[in-house]
């Protein structure tokens, strides 16, 4: 691997998992730079790294004047699927090898396309169901529980819940549904002037008795028995909320679905 010492490698992202392929580029010889939108603090593979940037790795024309600013002989990204279609389409314009390519990587981040490749193919895979926002009885009664909600399109275990039963599947399903909802609304916008974080979440913060509160109000529609709250006073305050109204205003968009919204359909898989 001699060939390799003195060699400029560019890694795509700087999470934790990047770590390994910077020790081992290194071990080689190999003078390796990382590049995301991160401070180095926030950017692991950037504190071992030998040379630390700051362009974003969903830039591809920023990504390709860099490497051809720094002279960088090959670039490699590690398995954060966001970054892979970018990673294809880099390499692509600046003429260097790529271990995969964007059509391929759409595939494999995408998990349902993925998983009507594997079924063309014959390759075993899990039972699934389809719903929409209805949820139909004759529809719900066909689902065997526990099951595992996923967003065909995302990552790193975001999104996922294992439902129980029927309250708990129409809670993943609507948070779920805002949320691929709100990203739909992000990608709308302009790219250049999307802000570097967003708190994405309900418009509303609500403190613990306000969620009480909202119970108690649900379940008279649904039992006889009396819901009493009492409260006891205490130095703290405790809410469920983020402000993200900053989204709210670059987007346009904000959730759809309400706190009693989803206490009625946990109430209502119980009745």
């Amino acid at each position: 691997m001699d060939n390799l010492r003195g060699k400029r490698l560019l890694v795509l992202g700087g999470s934790r998992i990047s770590c390994e392929i910077v020790r081992r580029a290194q071990e080689f010889g190999i003078y390796v730079l990382v590049t995301d939108w991160y401070p180095v603090e926030k950017s692991p593979a950037k504190q071992i790294a030998d040379e630390a940037l700051l362009v974003s790795t969903a830039d591809v024309d920023a990504v390709v004047q860099l490497i051809k600013d720094k002279n960088i002989h090959g670039v490699i990204t590690g398995f954060t699927d966001s970054v892979l279609p970018y990673y294809a389409k880099i390499c692509e314009k600046a003429g260097l090898p790529c271990y995969g390519t964007v059509e391929q990587f759409e595939i494999m981040i995408n998990k349902r396309i993925y998983k009507e490749l594997c079924v063309e193919f014959g390759v075993p895979t899990v039972e699934e169901y389809s719903i929409d926002g209805t949820f139909k009885d004759e529809v719900m009664e066909k689902i065997k529980f526990p099951v595992l909600v996923k967003p065909a399109d995302n990552s790193g275990a975001r999104g996922v819940s294992i439902c129980e039963n029927k309250g708990q599947l129409i809670e993943a399903y609507m948070d779920i549904q805002d949320a691929a909802a709100g990203i739909i609304a992000l990608l709308a916008t302009d790219r250049s002037k999307w802000k570097k974080v967003y708190n994405f979440g309900s418009q509303y913060r609500y403190t613990i008795k306000e969620i009480a509160e909202a119970v108690a109000r649900v379940s008279k529609d649904y039992t006889k028995n009396l819901v009493k709250i009492e409260i006891e006073e205490k130095d703290i305050e405790l809410d469920t909320g983020m402000d993200s109204t900053l989204f709210y205003g670059d987007t346009g968009w904000t959730p759809k679905h309400d706190l009693e919204a989803m206490i009625r359909n946990i109430f209502s898989d119980y009745a």
